[in-house]
């Protein structure tokens, strides 16, 4: 399953990092969108379009690095697993790639754009950006996600899992 890239779409990516125990790493937003927040390693993919035959695969590398930049958890491309796409917008200005990993005991350091990284068993959503709650309960339960929210309000158009 991948998701398909609307033109003239900014496209981000989020990582699901988990520990041994199965905690979700997150941290708090310094600057930028969600500052004050608690929110998973993602953001900006280097490329600006990809051949269809190599989605995810350059996407995948740009969330291990984005992991690795924000948090010090240091995974290979390889490592990352497709767990869905985010369509924002209608029509759709934003999509964010989902992507799923194993951190094992990797300790997560602060950088300038997330401080006090931990795991979390239990998400505290009511510190999360409102979106979270809709999408990474399937995440978290292996399933592959695609959501469409109207706008940065998240009105929920449709969430489905991917099948």
């Amino acid at each position: 399953m991948s998701a398909l890239i609307p033109n003239g779409c900014k496209t981000y990516n989020l990582v699901c990092a988990q520990d041994q125990d199965g905690r979700v790493l997150l941290g708090r937003k310094t600057r930028g969108f969600g500052t004050g927040q608690l929110v998973m390693p993602g953001g900006k993919p280097t490329q600006t379009s990809w051949p269809v035959v190599q989605f995810p695969g350059f996407i995948a590398h740009d969330a291990a690095r984005e992991l690795n930049e924000e948090s010090g958890v240091d995974l290979a491309p390889r490592d990352m697993s497709y767990a869905g796409a985010l369509y924002i917008g209608n029509p759709v200005e934003r999509m964010v790639l989902l992507f799923r990993c194993a951190a094992g005991r990797q300790v997560p350091r602060d950088s300038e754009e997330v401080t006090s990284w931990n795991f979390y068993k239990e998400i505290p959503y009511d510190q999360t950006p409102e979106d979270y709650k809709i999408w990474l309960p399937s995440v978290l339960a292996g399933e592959q996600v695609i959501a469409h929210m109207a706008n940065s309000k998240n009105t929920l158009l449709t969430a489905t899992p991917a099948r």
